[in-house]
């Protein structure tokens, strides 16, 4: 009886394997933009602990939003620019951080001074 058993448990393993995806499928998330990330919602620094207050975005600041997006096509980099001329490929296991490097200096050197108030998406 044992080796029914067995032969059993194996085989539905077998039968769950077969119809089962091999591995987790990968969506992409959506931006998360209901976030409040304003100074308001933080809380005062804790004694004894180092101040984080500062560090992000600006300081701090909000996020930037399409108003503050700058229009110009020199400050704008396609995912599929990324990819074929920085070499950025998300979730291929290899270090990104030279592309994305690069595209920041291109933006930087190619994108209109004339908005330095605006991002780049």
């Amino acid at each position: 009886m044992p080796l029914l058993a067995v032969l059993t448990v194996a085989g539905l393993a077998a039968a769950v394997l077969a119809v089962a995806p091999h591995g987790p499928a990968l969506v992409p998330a959506a931006a998360l933009t209901t976030l409040d990330l304003s100074a308001a919602n933080r809380r005062a620094p804790i004694s004894g602990l180092y101040d984080w207050s500062k560090a992000g975005y600006r300081g701090g600041a909000n996020l930037p939003g399409a108003a503050e997006t700058n229009p110009d096509a020199a400050c704008q980099i396609t995912a599929a620019e990324l990819a074929s001329q920085y070499a950025v490929t998300p979730n291929d296991g290899a270090d990104d951080s030279a592309g994305l490097q690069a595209a920041i200096d291109a933006i930087r050197t190619g994108c209109s001074r004339a908005r330095a108030t605006r991002s780049s998406p």
